[in-house]
């Protein structure tokens, strides 16, 4: 069974963004800490060992801190379940992390060509020696499935969801409701009960003289 750990949910920044002043970032500072959030960053296993992180947030160190299943292993001196870490983009958010991971544990990153390539071009990133960090390439809309150290398979690929069958010519076309519950396997939602409608009441005529309705008056009160 694949086993995801939230390390964080916030975007950028985080929440409280260290210059920002609004509503949010004011509560979380002070009488909400539980508003408090790293940036957005997820752990994935299938064997609660070796774990994968999807992306380096710039906050990884307080996130690992915080997670004991990243914590290194009773009775080892040096020791990280972290197997690999899988790149989604090159932006800062999602690989300042990897410079939080420069002490030598082995681990591979799997990401997209440029992405690697970001990381080749920017010299701060060569104290993730390539002797202990692997890179593996990955490319766009092709399922992989990271590997464990000794190169077996990890486990850690989700099931692929079943897709609808394509729509036959002529067949009704589902609205975007229905649509959703069959793809997921909830079936078709009961029909609604459609609620008889009282009778309207019959148009009076207006009474002459100085008479409108007001906005600020209720529904129905007539000002004179």
């Amino acid at each position: 069974m694949l086993r995801v750990v939230v390390l964080g949910a916030a975007a950028g920044g985080g929440v409280p963004q260290w210059n920002c002043g609004c509503p949010v970032c004011r509560k979380a500072r002070t009488a909400h800490p539980e508003l408090q959030s790293t940036q957005a960053s997820i752990a994935i296993s299938a064997d609660d060992e070796h774990w994968f992180l999807i992306n380096a947030s710039p906050d990884l160190r307080q996130q690992l801190i915080a997670t004991p299943q990243l914590h290194p292993a009773a009775g080892k001196l040096r020791h990280s379940p972290i197997t690999g870490v899988v790149l989604t983009n090159g932006e800062i958010d999602a690989i300042t992390g990897l410079l939080s991971m420069r002490e030598g544990s082995p681990f591979t990153i799997y990401a997209h060509a440029k992405v690697l390539a970001t990381l080749t071009s920017n010299s701060v990133f060569n104290v993730l020696s390539e002797k202990n960090v692997k890179r593996q390439g990955i490319g766009i809309d092709r399922a992989f499935e990271p590997a464990l150290p000794d190169g077996t398979p990890s486990g850690a690929t989700p099931s692929k969801p079943k897709k609808p069958a394509p729509a036959q010519p002529g067949a009704p076309v589902q609205s975007a409701p229905s649509a959703l519950r069959n793809f997921f396997g909830l079936g078709s939602p009961p029909p609604r009960q459609l609620q008889p409608q009282p009778p309207r009441a019959p148009n009076v005529p207006r009474p002459p003289g100085n008479v409108g309705r007001s906005a600020s008056a209720p529904q129905g009160d007539v000002i004179r």
